[in-house]
């Protein structure tokens, strides 16, 4: 009851309930069930609330990203200020405060976030604006997110928004087709074709018959094939490995691809042998 009379007051401050629980004191009724409280409490707080914020609002990476490779953009947090008008200005203040920083809802395992901060390797700090270095790469391609959490002493957590796309090596082959012509039986006849890898980042190559690729990923093609690289090589005593592709036609010829597997550099080319017999 908000400005009670000062009668009510007093006599409530007179009236004793004799009770084993303790009752709250009432006013307005002379019965045990009143129907008017009267309560009286302390009400205590702090006025250091922390209103921190980040500039840019949110971290895209607008421009091309390639897998397997890392890239760095730069956030800062800042404190706001409320003046006297409500608008925010910053804060020059130079006291102390805790506060943490962990990466979370990441879309998948492949997409690595990694966080540099001086300032948050610390338990607690100025209030000086605070570089964040924010490190990214993805092991595969699509659109990855990820969240930043950030945890203030005083304060209420910030979630911080992160999106990037990657995209896979660009490969072209200069020989769009390889016509061998008329060939003699028993014969053996090669052609080179060079691989080029117009990427910023290593193009894994891996050769295989179409037929083998209808329901296996490259990664799973890679991985077979590693596996059967490993057997041959416990297999054999001279310590050998042969990197060597052979499809069988249907007359019992055969197309080899030398090197079956390989690892062109960035913006480099790479030669496999064609070989008919």
């Amino acid at each position: 009851m908000r400005n009670p009379p000062e009668a009510l007051k007093v006599f409530a401050e007179n009236t004793k309930v004799d009770s084993k629980v303790a009752m709250p004191t009432y006013t307005g009724s002379n019965t045990q069930y009143l129907s008017i409280p009267y309560l009286q409490f302390n009400l205590r707080g702090q006025g250091n609330y922390r209103e921190m914020f980040i500039n840019p609002p949110l971290l895209q990476f607008k421009e091309s990203l390639f897998i397997n490779k890392q890239y760095t953009q730069h956030i800062i947090m800042k404190k706001a200020k409320r003046d006297s008008q409500g608008t925010t200005a910053d804060d020059s203040a130079s006291t102390q405060y805790k506060k943490s920083i962990r990466v979370e809802g990441k879309s998948d395992e492949s997409f690595i976030v990694e966080i540099n901060s001086d300032k948050f390797d610390n338990s607690t700090s100025s209030e000086d604006d605070i570089d964040i270095e924010v490190t990214i790469h993805s092991k595969t391609c699509g659109l990855k997110t990820a969240y930043l959490m950030i945890d203030i002493e005083d304060g209420v957590p910030l979630s911080y928004f992160i999106q990037a796309e990657f995209e896979g090596p660009t490969v072209s082959i200069v020989e769009s087709s390889v016509e061998f012509g008329l060939q003699k039986v028993n014969s053996q006849t090669s052609f080179t074709i060079n691989v080029t890898n117009d990427s910023p980042v290593d193009a894994p190559v891996f050769i295989k018959n179409a037929n083998g690729f209808m329901n296996l990923s490259f990664d799973e093609c890679l991985k077979e094939y590693q596996n059967e690289m490993k057997n041959e090589h416990n297999s054999r005593s001279d310590d050998k490995k042969e990197n060597i592709c052979v499809i069988d036609t249907l007359e019992k010829n055969q197309i080899m691809f030398h090197p079956q597997c390989l690892i062109i550099p960035a913006n480099t080319r790479g030669d496999i042998t064609v070989t008919l017999h």
